[in-house]
C-alpha cells in the first residue's frame, strides 16, 4: 500500500469516528490501527512494539504528525484531552480514493462498531493481548525454522571452510582459543 492510500485509510477511520471526538486520542488511534492491520489484515505497513501499556508504532505517530502538518487532521481539546479530528480538507482528500476505501469499508466499520465505544484502558488491554498472542506465534515459528536449520548439517566443504576460518582466527595474535 502506498503512502497516499495509507493516508486515505487513516483519514477514513477518523471520518467514521468523527461523531465522538473523545475516541480519537493518539492512544486510541494507535490501537485502532493496530487492530485494523493485525487482526483485520488491512495492509497498513506499520511496525508496532509494546510500549508502556499497549501496541505503539513510531511510524504511525510520525504519520499523524505529517497529516496535521498537511492540514488533513487537526487537534481539538475534548475534556482537556487532545484528540485528532478530520478537517474539511481531509474529508475532501478521502473522496479521491473510492477504489482504495471500498474493499476496507467493512473493516473500518468493525473498528468503529466493536471497538469505538471501549474506554482506552480496555482497548489497550485487548490490543496488548493480541500483540502478545501474535508475538508468541511468531516466536514459535522462528524457533521451528531455527531447529530445522540446525538439524541440516553443513556439507563437508562448508565444514572444512569453517574449520579453516576458525584456525586462521586462532592463529592471529592475542586471540583466545574459545572456538576450538
Amino acid at each position: 500500500m502506498d503512502s497516499r492510500e495509507q493516508t486515505a485509510l487513516i483519514l477514513s477511520l477518523f471520518d467514521s469516528l468523527s461523531e465522538d471526538a473523545s475516541r480519537t486520542s493518539e492512544s486510541h488511534i494507535q490501537n485502532y490501527i493496530y487492530f485494523t492491520q493485525e487482526m483485520l489484515e488491512v495492509p497498513m505497513d506499520f511496525e508496532f512494539v509494546l510500549y508502556k501499556n499497549s501496541p505503539y508504532s513510531f511510524d504511525l505517530s510520525e504519520k499523524l504528525t505529517s497529516l496535521r502538518a498537511d492540514r488533513l487532521l487537526a487537534i481539538e481539546l475534548n475534556n482537556s484531552y487532545p484528540c485528532f479530528v478530520i478537517t474539511d480538507l481531509g474529508k475532501k482528500y478521502i473522496g479521491g480514493f473510492p477504489k482504495t476505501l471500498e474493499p476496507h469499508k467493512k473493516q473500518i466499520g468493525f473498528i468503529v462498531d466493536k471497538l469505538g465505544a471501549k474506554d482506552i484502558r480496555e482497548l489497550g488491554q485487548l490490543a496488548t493481548a493480541l500483540l502478545i498472542d501474535r508475538t508468541e506465534k511468531n516466536r514459535i515459528e522462528d524457533l521451528n525454522k531455527l531447529k530445522k536449520a540446525i538439524s541440516n548439517k553443513p556439507d563437508e566443504k562448508v565444514g572444512n571452510s569453517l574449520k579453516k576460518l576458525l584456525k586462521t582466527w586462532l592463529g592471529l595474535k592475542n586471540r583466545s582459543p574459545r572456538f576450538s
